[in-house]
């Protein structure tokens, strides 16, 4: 081809040419952006106590392994529900039985071999009618629980026992700013021991005031109260200076809803992780796997983040309810009825964190493909990068330009060039990975919770030995916890 054609041909696609170049200029800008968004304007936060750039931190993948029932309570038994754990890890207290049918408080220790000891029921709390929904505080000098025994304000109440040195004594029923007519369920001290979370069913909504709704009793008109479990929590009153050796019982300010985690449908069970950074609780509203499912919101600088479902395996078909953690929020016990033959026949499982690497089932081809899947946005951006680095170079070469727009073409051309090296760089340790190359890193947890709950890891434990409850360690400053945020006044 004579150089009149190659020149004419150049002119012809000029436009074309420089499109393409326009759009590849676009996709090249806008990988730079993100990689410098990534590496220089991103941050790695819990919102507590770790904050590491993004271009030097080492991001890795944790997920929940399948749950498996807790050693030396099978799932054959009586329905085992509710459980909760001592700040150290070595007392587990959970219900036995069903509500109106003499459910009961018992406490398994933990035998220093990965399982529990033989349930023993609770002695000085247990009485005819129903115990159920124990929690402890931090310092385990306070154990809350709810009951339908009489001196409550109605219903199923929330009462609340002090240990002496020997025993839970002198349980007493908490006020009427925590305790209504109606079921208060589920109570969750904080780990500062500030604040109460619960639920209750009490109504959040009427249609007509007092006098017509005894008007319209029994017709179409008649007031039908909203009654929905929902999360409510209150504030612990600072309690007076007193000489008495046993903790002060606790007076609360009245309760209000937690709107940002509440919906139509019902929420309980809450619960923290001992740092306070996340609540985990129970729902069944729509979107998740079936039934009830367990749920978590991040807690960071007075927000209360959205919710998300823990997912797959921890959530099924059936209901998985009753959440509890250890080990630094990295360990769940929680109640199912998924190994039962009927539904509602719940008992124990727990799960751990897992780091995890990418894998593909099959043959390589297979991993190779999935991987180019993935990836595929990027492979496009590649693409259209390397259109735009052929048509700014046959630009240049053949094009009838100015000075001054080869100097602006060949400056877009390096910003290519660099934006287009990124892009493999990314795609090759992606490729790499689906090969079989497997990262070896672990979890590094803190030396402080591994000392104070002395796992052995090499052996899978679901609880590890801890000092006995009857002598608790030192609960933690208030510097360990994240601030809860502040709840909106109830409408």
């Amino acid at each position: 081809m004579t150089p009149f054609r190659l020149n004419r041909l150049a002119r012809r696609a000029g436009p074309w040419l420089r499109g393409l170049t326009l759009v590849a200029a676009g996709v090249g800008l806008a990988f730079l952006a993100l990689w410098f968004r990534e590496q220089w304007m991103v941050a790695y936060t819990d919102g507590h106590r770790v904050e590491v750039a993004g271009r030097h931190a080492t991001v890795r993948t944790v997920v929940w392994e399948p749950p498996a029932p807790l050693a030396g309570l099978p799932l054959d038994g009586p329905d085992q529900i509710e459980p909760t754990l001592s700040a150290d890890g070595q007392t587990l207290v959970f219900v036995r039985g069903r509500a109106k049918e003499g459910a009961n408080l018992y406490t398994a220790r933990a035998d220093g071999r990965g399982g529990w000891s033989e349930p023993e029921p609770l002695d000085g709390i247990n009485t005819e009618h129903d115990e159920m929904g124990p929690a402890l505080t931090a310092d385990g000098e306070l154990l809350y629980f709810v009951t339908d025994r009489p001196g409550g304000e109605g219903g199923y109440d929330i009462w609340v026992a002090r240990w002496d040195g020997t025993t839970w004594s002198d349980p007493r029923p908490l006020g009427p700013e925590i305790n209504s007519p109606h079921d208060e369920y589920d109570p969750a001290p904080t780990p500062d021991g500030r604040r109460l979370w619960f639920s209750t069913n009490r109504p959040r909504e009427t249609r007509l005031p007092g006098e017509e709704e005894a008007a319209w009793k029994g017709t179409l008109r008649e007031v039908r109260e909203i009654r929905d479990f929902d999360l409510y929590a209150a504030w612990r009153v600072p309690p007076e200076d007193t000489d008495s050796p046993l903790p002060a019982f606790p007076a609360f300010e009245p309760a209000e809803p937690v709107a940002e985690l509440n919906t139509p449908y019902d929420e309980g069970q809450p619960t923290f992780t001992p740092r306070g950074d996340y609540v985990v609780f129970s729902s069944n509203r729509p979107g998740g796997f079936g039934g009830f499912d367990l749920y978590r919101a991040r807690l960071t600088e007075g927000r209360i983040h959205p919710p998300e479902n823990l997912g797959w395996p921890v959530n099924t078909a059936r209901d998985e309810m009753d959440p509890a953690l250890a080990m630094e929020g990295h360990q769940l016990i929680f109640s199912t009825d998924r190994e039962a033959e009927r539904p509602g026949e719940f008992g124990l499982m727990a799960s751990w964190t897992r780091e995890v690497y990418l894998t593909s089932y099959g043959s390589p081809l297979r991993a190779l493909l999935a991987t180019l899947y993935r990836l595929r946005w990027w492979i496009l951006g590649a693409i259209l990068l390397a259109a735009g680095i052929v048509a700014l170079l046959w630009y240049l070469i053949r094009g009838q330009a100015t000075l001054t727009q080869r100097a602006v073409a060949a400056s877009v051309l390096i910003h290519l060039l660099i934006a287009f090296l990124l892009s493999l760089m990314v795609l090759s340790s992606e490729v790499m990975l689906a090969a079989g190359r497997e990262p070896a890193f672990e979890i590094a947890l803190p030396s402080d919770s591994l000392a104070m709950e002395r796992l052995a890891l090499a052996v899978r434990e679901e609880v590890a030995q801890m000092p006995d409850l009857e002598a608790p360690s030192a609960p933690p400053t208030r510097s360990d916890f994240v601030p809860l945020p502040d709840l909106p006044a109830e409408a």
